[in-house]
């Protein structure tokens, strides 16, 4: 599969990621709650790869955790960290395709912050 080379001018662009393939975060929540699960969010892989890489950069222990190319699962407490990692990286970085998911992410693991039995599947093409 030959992988186009994006623009450096295009890389702030929300629409330039809108072919890739995307990486699901879904919630699986405790068998007894009454809540219902929020819909998935689909980061695309490029992104995800960002994340990852900040992480890194700025030794955020839940996004270098992350990585783009494996499945993983975030169990309440790391979530939570991962809200404040995502919302550091968001006033960090001044990237708005960053920030779009970043946004988009901490509204996704708040939905069920008061569900400790919650988990989240992270889940790469």
């Amino acid at each position: 599969m030959k992988q186009a080379i994006r623009a450096l001018h295009r890389m702030l662009d929300l629409g330039t990621y809108a072919q890739d393939n995307t990486v699901s975060f879904t919630c699986r929540l405790a068998v007894s709650s009454e809540h219902q699960s929020p819909e998935p969010i689909h980061v695309p892989v490029p992104i995800m790869y960002r994340f990852y890489h900040l992480g890194r950069a700025y030794d955020l222990n839940q996004l270098k955790q992350l990585q783009p190319t494996g499945n993983s699962l975030v169990s309440f407490i790391p979530a939570q960290l991962l809200v404040q990692e995502l919302e550091q990286v968001a006033i960090l970085v001044n990237d708005p395709v960053i920030r779009h998911y970043s946004t988009l992410l901490v509204q996704f693991l708040n939905q069920n912050r008061n569900e400790t039995g919650s988990v989240i599947h992270v889940t790469a093409p």
